[in-house]
Order: C-alpha cells, then structure tokens, then sequence
C-alpha cells in the first residue's frame, strides 16, 4: 500500500533498469486510504551483452487502496508491460547468441493484470476476501528470410506465430480464528483460461512449391491453430492447531474439476 500520510515520489536513471519513477500518498476518500503509482522504461542498449540488437521494455503497476468503509476494504491494482526486441539480420555479427545473422526475427511480449480485493472483517474473528482478476500475457513472433543468392532488400515472410493467454478468476476466502491455538480457513477459486495460438510457415523446412523459381515459397502452412476455453474450479479447507509454540498441525482437504480434461 502507498503512504497514506504525505506524499512521495522517487525517480531514477541507471544503465541496466532505465528510467524509473513512482508516485504514492494518501487518496483522503476514507481512513487508511491511498495510492501507488510506478513507471519503468528500458534503456537497456547500455546493459544488453551477447547480441547488438536493442531491447526495449516499458511497465506500469498501481495499487488503489480505497481505506475502511462501511461494506469493508476495496483494493484495486494492476500492472502492464511491453517489451520488443528486432533481431535484423544484416545488422547482427556472426557470433550472436541470441539469433540468426541469415534471418530478421521480430519479437514482442504484452503482459497485463488488474484485480480487484474486497475484504470484509467480522465481529466473531474471522474475514471473508474475495478477489476478482483478469490476466493477459502474449507474444509474438515473425520472422523474414532473405532469398537465396539474392540483394539483402529481397526477403519475404516466413514465419509468423502468435500465442496469447488470457485467464479470467474469482477467488474467495473465509477465514476464522477459533481461539489461540486453533484456525480455520476455506474457500474457492474458479479459472477460465482462454487460450489462441497461431502459427504459419513458409519457411524452407516445409516443403512448399515455388513455382515461379523465384525464391520464395508460394503460400504459407498452417502449423498450429487454436482457440479455446478451459474452466478450472477448486475447493479447499484448511485447519491449524497448536499444541505448543514449537509444536503444530496442519490438515486440510481439496478439490478441483477441470472441464477441459473432465477429471477431478
């Protein structure tokens, strides 16, 4: 949670993380409220070692805390990040770690997150959060390959791949406190994953006609196409019981079912 007193900030310059800054203080909405804001963007051409090819990367996260209210605490937060990296083929040296001096790859990465915490305290000991999220994490990859005896200006695309996961949650947890020695905590969680995956080839490893004889493969393969929901739902309690200080035990039991497999 940010400084719900007074406000601060706080910025930096450095060759490995880039430029850095980040904001919190109080909201004044309700007690105990505030903010948290960060902002990072790569400058990473200084600190990159076994390739020439630059990276570049930028992320922001943020929390919200809306303080105590009457329906109880509400947090929401999130976070997001993109980053790329061009691996140009005629730009590279020959001893690269990282890619092929013969091809241009091109390379980019999405992540995503936001969330909302809800937590509600009762008079008996014990609390109930619940949190609903939404995640998003991606990449991307295409590649261009230079025609065979060719200038370095006639290449053509070869490759293209694209996988995406998205996951959609609810979670809920109650939890209570007996007395000093023994606690108790039970919930639930239920996942859909969604998820695309895509790739086309018309590199030379599939074998593809060019008819014309110019170099280039006349159409693209399609490797892998796909585009699907998946649930996944859990159960779970957990207890605590001490016998001493030095001395505890913990038992539970959980559940789950998977939609996709029809297994639980």
């Amino acid at each position: 949670n940010g400084n719900t007193e007074e406000y601060e900030f706080t910025g930096q310059v450095s060759a490995f993380s880039g430029a850095e800054a980040m904001a919190e203080g109080p909201m004044g909405i309700n007690k105990g409220s505030s903010f948290l804001v960060s902002y990072r963007y790569g400058i990473a051409s200084l600190a990159a070692t076994g390739t020439s090819a630059i990276p570049y990367y930028q992320d922001l996260s943020f929390k919200l805390n809306f303080g105590e209210t009457k329906f109880g605490r509400f947090e929401l937060f999130g976070m997001g990040g993109l980053s790329s990296i061009d691996f140009v083929g005629e730009d590279l040296d020959e001893d690269d770690l990282f890619a092929d001096p013969s091809v241009d790859s091109y390379v980019e990465n999405q992540l995503g997150l936001v969330g909302l915490n809800h937590t509600i305290l009762f008079k008996n000991k014990s609390y109930l959060k619940t949190t609903v999220g939404a995640t998003l994490m991606a990449s991307y990859f295409d590649q261009d390959n230079y025609v065979e005896g060719a200038d370095l200006d006639r290449k053509y695309r070869a490759t293209e791949a694209d996988d995406e996961e998205m996951r959609y949650t609810v979670s809920s947890q109650y939890n209570k406190k007996f007395n000093a020695r023994f606690n108790l905590r039970a919930g639930g969680l239920v996942e859909v994953f969604h998820m695309k995956s895509f790739v086309r080839d018309r590199d030379m490893r599939v074998e593809i006609p060019d008819e014309n004889g110019d170099g280039i493969p006349d159409s693209f393969v399609e490797i892998r196409n796909v585009n699907d929901y998946s649930p996944l739902a859990q159960l779970y309690a957990q207890g605590e019981y001490k016998f001493t200080d030095n001395l505890s035990w913990t038992f539970g039991l959980h559940g789950q079912y998977h939609e996709f497999t029809n297994d639980a």
